[in-house]
């Protein structure tokens, strides 16, 4: 996820070549930027006193080290000496993520992550009452060590006994899981799921408990859903069809967020 902070920025303790990714910040320095973890990031932006520039992505920050992607959003990879100014920017890449971002990490009181803990192949618990965060049909994702993610939508979630345990319709619990983000719910926020469409991209009533009955009549060439219904079913042609409330509507191409 975009990490930020205010007024984060050093000069190079160290020279660098042109293919180095470790940046020594000047000493106490590292403070200043967002302490990045869990597949956190921000960018960068190198400058020197010619105006020469150079945006790097920064993946990981320990004490004034910090790790970085080189030349980024088509800036050259050019050598640095010590002195060279460094400064956290809001690029234009950092415009695009954020414009693209529906999740959000959850923390506790504290501000430490939440850690998911596996209780089942469909079924995770966190300590403490996040029942109102874990809506039916509310996406969300698990962050798995290695830097990957398991997406999945939420069926059921129940506080109990100090935790509150969640249900996800698809079944596709990681057992590795250190953190878990919140996004929107379904009928806004279809998605591919782990590199292919999800069951309720082709056939609603595959994700039977997502779905109301008539709503699946009519997928299967029932009667018309009740008065002022509205929802989207995706035929196997590519085709969208959307019911308004009173008439069907059909609409080329997939509603996909992949």
């Amino acid at each position: 996820m975009i990490a930020l902070r205010n007024n984060a920025q050093s000069v190079l303790a160290m020279a660098v070549d042109a293919r180095q990714t470790q940046l020594n910040l000047s000493l106490g320095d590292g403070e200043k930027f967002p302490n990045l973890s869990l597949g956190d990031h921000c960018r960068c932006c190198l400058k020197d006193a010619a105006g020469n520039l150079e945006f790097v992505k920064v993946t990981q920050r320990a004490g004034d080290v910090l790790t970085v992607l080189r030349g980024q959003e088509g800036t050259p990879s050019r050598a640095w000496n010590a002195g060279t100014r460094i400064q956290l920017r809001m690029t234009a890449k950092t415009w695009d993520e954020m414009a693209g971002e529906h999740w959000q990490r959850l923390v506790d009181a504290s501000g430490a992550v939440a850690a998911p803990q596996t209780t089942g192949t469909s079924a995770f618990a966190l300590s403490g009452d996040w029942s109102g965060v874990f809506e039916p049909t509310r996406s969300f994702r698990l962050y798995q060590t290695g830097g990957t993610f398991q997406y999945g939508y939420v069926k059921s979630a129940a506080f109990s006994g100090g935790k509150t345990t969640v249900t996800a319709d698809d079944g596709l619990i990681p057992s590795n899981a250190v953190a878990v983000d919140v996004g929107l719910p379904l009928n806004v926020h279809p998605k591919s799921i782990n590199s292919t469409p999800v069951a309720h991209m082709v056939a609603p009533d595959a994700h039977a408990s997502l779905f109301a009955g008539r709503e699946l009549s009519v997928h299967r060439g029932g009667a018309a859903p009740a008065d002022r219904s509205r929802f989207w079913l995706n035929t196997n042609d590519g085709t969208l069809n959307y019911h308004n409330g009173s008439a069907w509507v059909a609409v080329v191409g997939r509603y996909a967020d992949a």
